[in-house]
Parts: structure tokens; C-alpha cells; sequence
């Protein structure tokens, strides 16, 4: 007996469907001819000269038929910056810090009050290029004042006290043969000291025009480097905000978690990047 297959449609979104079907279609006659005692080498010839694996003969069963494409070769690294990256040095106690926005004007008396200052200093440091920059804003914002003395001083007190350090696994990652990017919420101006710039190409709001979980960050840095979302992977440690849009556009991804505190989450997760070399090799 003698089995005829016809040459291959051109390649195309239309031809997969019927790739798909005849493939189908030769895996019924397999497990016909695994009854009729064919050799094992035969069977396997005539898959492997399909282009996909539509079925694996064993010596006792013939397991259930699965069609699978070829994985897409990885190329670049998405990381997320702070809690993954960098974090900050603690220099000051919270109450120092209110202390000194007192004697600017500052008064944060209320639970309220804090709250809208902490989410108004988010915004402005997103926004501003520089510690000067931001302080002004800032000022200009709560005590209605530009006041450059009170900028000066503000911008000091920032500089100095406000402070990134990377973790110490980072070098870990930084000789590994992918690409690599930063992708943050971030503006520069907050670890330009830190060097990143000299091994990963960083995205900040500037770049992507949005803000994480927007899907447009992420495909901002996929259109930079010309690659589909299989082609990357993502590792930061805020699931809704790295995680899983990362996940909804196809980009593989890994949580961070160095102190354990997610115990829900049932992907793949590490505590330092000294496991990562390893899982990588894997995907």
C-alpha cells in the first residue's frame, strides 16, 4: 500500500487551516496502519516529512494526536525597573520628611492630606525632567508659590535623600546574549546615576507616550525592536501592571517576588535573578 500526499500550499493565513485538516487527516491513517503492524521507523519517516509532529507511536499506544508549530526563538528581555531593578535607599523616616515639607508651607495634616500629596508627587515626578523641575511644580501646585529660595531647598533635600540603588543580582543578568530593555513609569532623571543606559535600552513615559498596563507600552518596545510578542519575555514584580498585560498581547512572562509575598500566583516566578539563566534555558 502506498500513501500519496500532495506538495504543500503556499504559505499564507489562508493555507494554514488546510495544513492543519490533511495533517489531520494523516494521523487517521497512521493509526491505521500502526494496527496493520507497519515498522516504527516507517511511521515515523512519513511524520517527520510533514513539517509537524501530528503523532508519536509508542512501543504499546498510540498517544493522542497533537499538531504543533515550532517554537519562536527568544530575543529580548523586558524588565521592569523599580521593585525589580533598583530600590530605594531608606535614608530618612517618613516623619522627616514631613517635618521638612512643614517649613516650606507644606501641611499635611489629615490622612487625606497625605494621600493627594503623595499621588500629586507621583504625577509631577513622571512628568519632569529634573529635581528642580519637579519642585517647582510641586510648590506651585500645594503652597500656590515659585519662590525660588523654597525650590532650591527642595531640590537639595530630593537629591539627597531620594536615592536608587541596584539589587545585587543584577549582574547576573546584564552578560546574558539577549537584548534588553527597561520598561518603567519612571522618568530618567531618578537612576540616570545608576549607569542602566550603558546595558539596557530604557522606555520611559517619553518613549511609549503611556503608562503601564496600557498594552501600547509594551508594543512600543516590541515596534523598537522589530520583534512579535512570542519573541519576548517580560519580568517585573507588580502582576497587574507587568504580569499579566504582558501575558494578554502573547509575551511570556516572570514574577519577581524577592520577599515571597505572592502565594497566589501559579506562573513561573523567581526570588533573585540568580535562578534566571537556568528557567531561561528551558523556554
Amino acid at each position: 500500500m502506498i500513501f500519496r500526499t500532495r506538495s504543500a500550499p503556499q504559505r499564507g493565513a489562508s493555507s494554514v487551516p488546510r495544513q492543519i485538516s490533511t495533517l489531520a487527516n494523516h494521523a487517521i491513517c497512521l493509526r491505521m496502519v500502526h494496527k496493520n503492524h507497519f515498522s516504527h521507523s516507517l511511521i515515523e519517516n512519513f511524520v517527520a516529512g510533514c513539517g509537524v509532529i501530528v503523532a508519536r507511536v509508542l512501543r504499546e499506544d498510540l498517544v493522542p494526536v497533537q499538531i504543533r508549530t515550532a517554537r519562536m526563538k527568544l530575543k529580548l528581555l523586558i524588565f521592569d525597573l523599580f521593585g525589580t531593578l533598583v530600590f530605594p535607599v531608606e535614608k530618612l523616616k517618613k516623619e522627616d520628611y514631613f517635618v521638612f515639607y512643614r517649613k516650606l508651607g507644606i501641611k499635611l495634616d489629615t490622612e487625606n492630606d497625605t494621600k493627594s500629596f503623595i499621588h500629586l508627587f507621583t504625577q509631577l515626578m513622571r512628568s519632569s525632567s529634573s529635581w528642580k523641575e519637579l519642585s517647582q511644580k510641586l510648590l506651585e501646585k500645594v503652597i500656590k508659590e515659585k519662590d525660588q529660595k523654597k525650590i532650591e531647598l527642595l531640590t537639595n533635600f530630593f537629591k539627597e535623600n531620594v536615592i536608587y540603588q541596584l539589587y545585587d543580582d543584577v549582574k547576573k543578568i546584564i552578560n546574558l546574549p539577549f537584548k534588553k530593555a527597561i520598561l518603567t513609569d519612571a522618568s530618567r532623571f531618578l537612576f540616570s546615576n545608576l549607569g542602566l543606559e550603558n546595558h539596557f535600552e530604557i522606555f520611559t513615559p517619553k518613549e511609549t507616550k503611556f503608562l503601564k498596563p496600557d498594552e501600547k507600552t509594551f508594543l512600543t518596545v516590541l515596534d523598537f525592536f522589530k520583534i512579535t510578542p512570542k519573541e519576548a519575555l517580560m519580568i517585573g514584580d507588580d502582576l497587574e501592571r507587568d504580569i499579566t498585560p504582558a501575558q494578554k498581547l502573547g509575551i511570556k512572562a516572570i514574577l519577581i517576588d524577592r520577599e515571597n509575598k505572592i502565594s497566589s500566583y501559579s506562573g513561573i516566578k523567581i526570588s533573585s535573578f540568580e535562578e534566571l539563566k537556568n528557567i531561561l534555558s528551558g523556554l
